[in-house]
């Protein structure tokens, strides 16, 4: 099992062929990934333990679309299609994604902000985080 190092916490590849990869994504509290898409790539998520804040494009009739953010809980499920602008977040605790997907190349990873620590203004509707009893006060900004 290949293990890939990220700012926000690390990788445990169990798979990546010319067909399909599988992933463990273990988030550390107070992290995000980097606000990305993939041009190629289609990608489901399962929230296997912890809260995850996962953000994602939505698109409007004028073609302008905007970031929506929504709690994904342990057992939830998330499909992504090629071109879907995403990023997901660690808010009160430590979290482990399992991704399944089309084979993963990082010349199909197209970044629009860097991973690192959760700034309270890269947080898209923060206030529905407070609603549900998730705190902001361990993050920047």
């Amino acid at each position: 099992m290949e293990i890939v190092k990220k700012v926000w916490g690390e990788e445990k590849i169990v798979v990546n062929s010319d067909k399909y990869c599988g992933k463990f994504l273990y988030v550390k509290k107070g992290y995000q990934c980097s606000l990305h898409f993939h041009k190629l790539k289609d990608e489901t998520f399962f929230i296997l333990s912890g809260s995850v804040w996962f953000e994602e494009k939505k698109d409007t009739d004028d073609g302008v679309g905007y970031i929506s953010g929504s709690i994904l809980k342990a057992g939830d499920i998330k499909h992504l299609p090629p071109m879907t602008i995403h990023r997901f977040s660690a808010i009160d605790e430590d979290c482990v994604i399992i991704e399944f997907s089309t084979p993963h190349k990082d010349s199909d990873s197209y970044r629009l902000e860097m991973s690192g620590k959760i700034k309270k203004a890269d947080i898209h509707n923060s206030e529905e985080l407070k609603k549900e009893g998730f705190s902001l006060q361990n993050t920047r900004g």
